[in-house]
């Protein structure tokens, strides 16, 4: 990577322009190497965006030469793919961000209504419970994996059906993401490793 030539002013966090000799040296020198620590940290983020795109150009290609030589439609979603001696994988898994909508506050409603027909019939420590599942964190989230949790209880009652239906029809996907994951063993009685791929955690081992 090419030196960058030294500039004739800094500019300080004030944003004044400091004449380059008028820097104490200690600053100069932990300048320095921040600046070129991150050169060489963007330039490896560029390489691996760029390996990340022809990983799933290529990918993408099988797939779809898959799918044509089968007459079916292409899916690039859930996918694990092997080589031959089955000791290396390449696994693809994609997963849905998701938010609630106004609709969930109905279902609550709709929730403590039933608490309410049920009476000394229902267990107080129950409304504990699924009222801590709407109750929204110091961060603004509520616990999504609760409150869709809600619906595996099998309670014959139309109101609760109604308020599961709400959940559902409260449910915004935000966002879509996808993980690529490669992962190898010795051989097929060996145990399988992820190739690691986070900056901060390579060479921990060694």
């Amino acid at each position: 990577m090419a030196k960058k030539p030294m500039p004739e002013f800094l500019t300080n966090s004030r944003g004044q322009d400091v004449p380059i000799d008028r820097v104490r040296p200690e600053h100069l020198r932990k300048h320095i190497v921040v600046e070129s620590s991150f050169d060489r940290i963007t330039a490896l983020e560029n390489q691996l965006i760029k390996a990340k795109k022809r990983l799933y150009r290529e990918i993408q290609r099988y797939v779809n030469w898959l799918a044509k030589n089968n007459d079916v439609e292409a899916e690039f979603k859930n996918l694990t793919l092997s080589n031959f001696s089955h000791t290396k994988l390449i696994e693809i898994k994609n997963s849905k961000i998701i938010e609630f909508d106004e609709n969930l506050q109905i279902a609550k409603q709709k929730i403590d209504s039933c608490f309410d027909r049920w009476g000394e019939g229902a267990n107080p420590n129950l409304r504990l419970i699924v009222d801590s599942y709407f109750k929204v964190a110091e961060k603004g989230f509520i616990n999504k994996a609760n409150i869709l949790g809600l619906q595996q209880f099998n309670i014959e009652d139309e109101e609760w059906a109604e308020a599961m239906a709400l959940i559902t029809k409260s449910i915004v996907i935000t966002a879509r993401k996808e993980y690529i994951q490669f992962k190898e063993r010795p051989d097929v009685n060996g145990k399988w490793t992820a190739k690691n791929l986070n900056f901060s955690s390579i060479g921990e081992e060694q």
